[in-house]
Formats: structure tokens, sequence, C-alpha cells
């Protein structure tokens, strides 16, 4: 960076100063993603891997939404940078900004949800609370841009209850096989490990944004990093050895061999 380009963003308006240079954490953030998401998409074109039609469509909107968001917001930043305006961050573009990201977290729960209800075999009993959250976290966020907090804490409570429904279900079956067929305790670790640390990846970030949502700085890094993990998480899934796809056929492959009262009992 040069001098000259040095001296103009330090005398710019505070604020427009700290989004301007915020805005390199979600650039980094969308930097990763990117790279994930071609290993992804590379995956998805392996013969031998073939992923439901509706986790590759949702994996590819949700890649698109963050990039439009990104788009949206390097926008807002530029048009603040140059004309020194404060009040360019509350255009349109920011609007537009915050509906996308309420769409890419709708997206990402949606994605979740349809891991945990593979998982639980599709029961309404286990899926209606996830379901109920995720609705009333996309309706927060799209009706009012003054319930930013109440969105937020909605969506991570979702994320939390449906990544624990998912680990608690698979410690579960894990431990039926391991006293039945203990090959397979392994790999029904492996695949709870994976979930459980994408699955904070958006947590956390979450997170941070709640805590710190009257302190400005902290406030728009966390927002600026999470508006990329939603997709980032699951994604990440997905590339790590497709955790899910292993669980599915875990389940298909293993489960049914169990002694029949034993499946009844702990399923």
């Amino acid at each position: 960076m040069s001098t000259d380009a040095f001296q103009a963003i330090m005398d710019m308006d505070t604020y427009v100063q700290e989004r301007f240079l915020l805005i390199w954490i979600q650039i980094f953030a969308y930097g990763v993603y990117f790279v994930l998401f071609c290993i992804c998409i590379h995956l998805f074109r392996n013969p031998r891997r073939k992923p439901h039609p509706w986790v590759v469509a949702a994996t590819v909107l949700l890649f698109f939404l963050s990039t439009v968001k990104l788009a949206l917001d390097l926008a807002s930043v530029v048009v603040a940078y140059t004309t020194d305006d404060v009040s360019s961050f509350d255009s349109s573009l920011d609007r537009a900004g915050v509906y996308i990201y309420v769409s890419g977290s709708a997206v990402s729960d949606a994605l979740l949800i349809y891991r945990c209800s593979i998982i639980w075999e599709a029961r309404k009993a286990v899926l209606t609370l996830p379901i109920l959250l995720a609705l009333a976290s996309a309706l927060a966020g799209y009706t009012s841009q003054h319930s930013g907090s109440i969105f937020i804490v909605l969506s991570m409570i979702t994320n939390i209850t449906v990544t624990s429904l998912i680990a608690g279900r698979i410690w579960w079956i894990s431990r039926r096989l391991r006293e039945f067929l203990g090959s397979a305790y392994t790999e029904y670790t492996a695949a709870m490990a994976i979930v459980i640390e994408s699955g904070l990846l958006c947590t956390v970030s979450m997170a941070v944004f709640t805590a710190t949502y009257n302190v400005q700085v902290a406030r728009w890094a966390a927002y600026y990093f999470s508006s990329q993990a939603i997709g980032i998480a699951p994604t990440l899934i997905l590339v790590r050895d497709e955790a899910t796809g292993r669980m599915t056929v875990a389940i298909r492959r293993y489960w049914p061999r169990l002694p029949r009262g034993a499946r009844h009992r702990y399923a």
C-alpha cells in the first residue's frame, strides 16, 4: 500500500476506517471458502461419490450467496471510502447484504437439518424443534432490520441443537456398533468429530457477534467472518472426506446387521 493511500485511509472518518480495515477479514475468509468450494466441486465430479442432488444445489447456492454478500459489503465500503460518508453504510447495499446473510444462514441450517434427518431416519419428533427454530431464525432476520441480535441468537441455538442431535445420534449408534461390530466404531467417532468441529465454526463466530453486539469493532469483525463461516462450515464437512456420505453408508451397511432386539432397544 502506497504512502498516499495509507494517508488517505488515516484521514477518513474513524468508523469508515474500521469498516475498511475489517472487510479484509471477510476477504480472507472468502479466500478459504473459495478453495474449499473448488475442492468440493471436484469431489462431486468423482463417479464414486454421488451426493444427493439437493446437497449439490444447496452447496452451490450457498457459495453464490456468500459471493454476493462479499460483493455487496465491498461495494458499501468502497462507496463510503470514496465519499468519506458514514451514512453510506445505511444504504440499500448494506440492507441487501443483511438479507443475503439471512438467506445464506437459512440454506446452511437447511443443510444441517437434512443431515440430521438422515442420521435420525427422518423422525418427525426429532426434526420438529430444529425446523421451528430455523423458521423462527429466518423470520426474525427477514422481518426487521432491528432484530439482528434475535436472529443471531436463534441461528446459534439452531446450530447447537442440530449439531448436538447429529453428534449424539452418532455417538449412540457407535456404542451399539462397538458392542456387536467393533470395526465400525472408529469410523463413527471420526465422523462425529468432523460434525462437531465444523459446527463450532459457526457457533463460535455467532457467539462472539452476540457477546460483542455493543462493541463496534468486534461486532463488525464477527459479522464479516460469520457471513462466510455459514458457508464454510457445511462445505468443510463435505470436503473432509465427505463425512456425511460415510455416515449414511455406515448406517445402511452396519445398523441393519445388529440383532433386531438391540436395534429396537437402542434406536
